[in-house]
């Protein structure tokens, strides 16, 4: 896809046409973390199996540890694959084809950044929560920390501090894109929550939390396999519009796809007629080499291959 301005509507569906033409992709990236996960959570609930309702309810010092210990490793899994998928989503904006396992060692090496943004923003959230903007104001500032932090490689105070600058620079439309997308979200979560408490009756019997429990995990691993890409997608795109309208990301891109001088010849005469002969291309009809536009350091990249798009120089 071709980056340049989007509006709200358009970075939606760049969002969603990325995750479709890129589904296999994500599949791998998720799938390998999310299906284990959702294995091993099942376990440990059914082995977890309460000898009467009450014991669910309060739950027992067992059950809780085990719940928590569930939930952080949790944490650490799915930020890793949110990382990951980022990264694909970002290497597809740019040109790139992404690739599974790339993205995974991506989101393995930025992992402890990540959480670490990930807890400043709730800290953030609880802080704003007593204002009169709320919640809205940590949502918009930290849009697009993840990307940065990815695809930057900044630390998590300085990657919220430039998600901060960028976003506010378009706070609505940023707020509109992440409220739009949110209702998404929201709505599957809200009908989670109801057979939730639907079949809550149902969980009066052993039968019943057995039953209860596996529809969960299997509704889990639907929602993290559809809705982890897509919001690593519409953050991406987000990201993306913000630095091509604000540091001209799409010129940066276009110039590196040019041939570097050496391929016109050291003489300009010679390397003018060279340009005009119809056996060599012009300069802007030069596909993009595979290795000259990068998100990240990959296996194939050295030190005298050009600077990825995404580092910025200077303060810029």
């Amino acid at each position: 896809m071709a980056l340049q301005p989007l509006l709200v509507g358009e970075i939606l569906d760049d969002g969603v046409r990325l995750v479709r033409r890129h589904f296999g992709v994500f599949l791998r990236i998720v799938g390998p973390v999310a299906i284990p996960y959702s294995l091993f959570s099942l376990g440990v609930r059914l082995l977890s199996v309460p000898d009467e309702f009450g014991v669910f309810i309060n739950g027992g010092s067992t059950f809780r540890s085990r719940s928590i210990l569930l939930s952080i490793l949790g944490l650490v899994l799915f930020t890793i694959v949110g990382g990951a998928c980022v990264h694909a989503a970002g290497e597809s904006m740019v040109g790139r084809t992404p690739y599974a396992s790339l993205s995974l060692r991506t989101g393995l090496r930025r992992v402890f950044p990540l959480l670490a943004i990930g807890i400043l923003w709730m800290i953030m959230l609880g802080l704003f929560a007593f204002t009169v903007l709320g919640w809205i104001v940590p949502l918009v500032g930290c849009c697009v920390a993840i990307p940065v932090c990815v695809f930057e490689r900044l630390g998590p105070l300085a990657s919220i501090r430039r998600s901060w600058r960028m976003s506010f620079r378009r706070f609505f439309p940023t707020l509109a894109v992440i409220f739009s997308g949110g209702l998404l979200v929201f709505a599957l979560g809200y009908f989670a929550a109801i057979f939730s408490v639907v079949s809550l009756s149902s969980s009066l019997s052993r039968r019943g939390y057995v039953v209860v429990s596996i529809v969960n995990a299997v509704l889990s691993l639907v929602i993290a396999m559809v809705f982890v890409p897509l919001i690593a997608a519409w953050q991406s795109v987000t990201y993306t519009d913000l630095r091509v309208r604000q540091e001209g990301l799409d010129l940066v891109v276009a110039l590196q796809a040019l041939p570097p001088p050496s391929a016109l010849g050291a003489n300009p005469a010679a390397g003018a007629a060279a340009t005009g002969s119809p056996s060599r291309p012009a300069p802007w009809e030069v596909a993009t080499p595979p290795s000259s536009v990068t998100l990240a350091p990959g296996p194939e990249s050295d030190s005298t291959s050009r600077r990825p798009p995404w580092e910025r120089s200077g303060d810029a």
